[in-house]
Parts: structure tokens; sequence; C-alpha cells
């Protein structure tokens, strides 16, 4: 190793892990110390393999040992050994991963329950009270008072069909952002966990 090889690793070493100062000072102390023993009669390389490791010298400066830097087939493995814990732990994570989907289809067949008995209880009322209205003529013949009662209770039924379909299709609108909202988080889970699979 050449001397300007030597002091280049030992700045890039010393940077960040002691003070710009420290690291300043310690650069011109071993460039100093190549310097007299190459003068002493020693050849570039000798001087600097007896001064010794730069990663050594920096350990010793810093109190703490840098962190090798990870070989590609160090990745490799660890790549390996992430596929197989996770083909070997399938049954396990595939039955959560399932028992989750359920409980999400679960969560939204209930909420589309509500319009779906809204829209059984307007249909009721609207039936009543349109066979109400079309048969209070019929009672007419009976008496005048059951055909007004017939014809009164008809149109009740039919306002009220009306407002149940309003609030069927307001909740039908709420249920519908709730349904969305529910599948987005959903597949935001699912991205989420495929990123840190990755």
């Amino acid at each position: 190793m050449t001397r300007q090889d030597f002091l280049l690793r030992l700045r890039s070493g010393l940077a960040g892990n002691v003070p710009a100062e420290e690291a300043a000072r310690l650069v011109d102390y071993y460039d100093e110390m190549i310097l007299d023993l190459m003068e002493d009669g020693r050849s570039e390389a000798d001087a600097v393999a007896q001064v010794g490791d730069p990663n050594d010298l920096v350990y010793a400066a810093a109190g703490t040992r840098p962190l090798p830097a990870p070989s590609p087939t160090s990745t490799l493995t660890r790549r390996r050994w992430r596929w197989t814990l996770l083909i070997l732990g399938a049954p396990l994570w595939g039955s959560l991963l399932l028992a989750a989907a359920c409980i999400l289809l679960s969560a939204d067949l209930i909420l589309w329950c509500v319009p779906l008995t809204g829209a059984g209880v307007s249909f009721g009322f609207l039936l009543g009270g349109a066979i109400s209205v079309i048969a209070s003529p019929l009672a007419v013949s009976g008496a005048w008072a059951l055909a007004l009662v017939e014809l009164g209770a008809g149109f009740i039924l039919l306002g009220l069909g009306m407002i149940v379909v309003w609030l069927t299709v307001q909740i039908t609108r709420i249920c519908w952002r709730g349904h969305r909202a529910l599948f987005q988080w959903g597949l935001a889970q699912l991205g989420r966990s495929k990123a840190v699979i990755a």
C-alpha cells in the first residue's frame, strides 16, 4: 500500500467516527511517522506496513470497529433464507391471511346489511301503501269511513316508504364510502406486508 492510499483510507475511516480536529491531527501524525521511517531508509511500502492497518488505527481512535461492507454473497444468502422462511411459514401466515380476508369480507357484508334492510322495509311500505290506495275504492261499497281509513293508511304507508327510500339512499352512500375505505385499508395492509417481505 502506498502512503497516499494509507492516508486516504485513514482519513475516510476517521470521518464521522472522531471529531474533525482529532481526525486531522491523527492523519498528520501518521503521515509524519511514515515520512520519518522513509528518511531512515525504509521503502514506502515497508514504512506504511510498519505503521499498521488503517482500520485498526481507526478502531483504536474511535473505540468502535467499523462495520464491514456487506458482501454480495451475504445479501444473496439472506434473500434465500428469507424466501425459505416465507415458504416454510406459508401454512401459518397463509391461514392468518385467509382469516384476515374472511374478517374483512364479513365486516363488508355486515356493512351492507343496513341498506339491504332499508330497501326491504321501503319496498314493504311502498307496496303496502300502493295496495291500500288501490283497494280503498273497493271498501266504499261497505262503508265510507272504512274506505277513507284505507285510503289514509295507504298514503301514510306511501309517505313512510318514500322517507325510508331517501334514508336508504343516504345510508347506501355512507356504506359505499365505508366499503371503499375498508378495502383501501386492506390493500394498504397487504402492500405494507409485501414491503416488509421484500
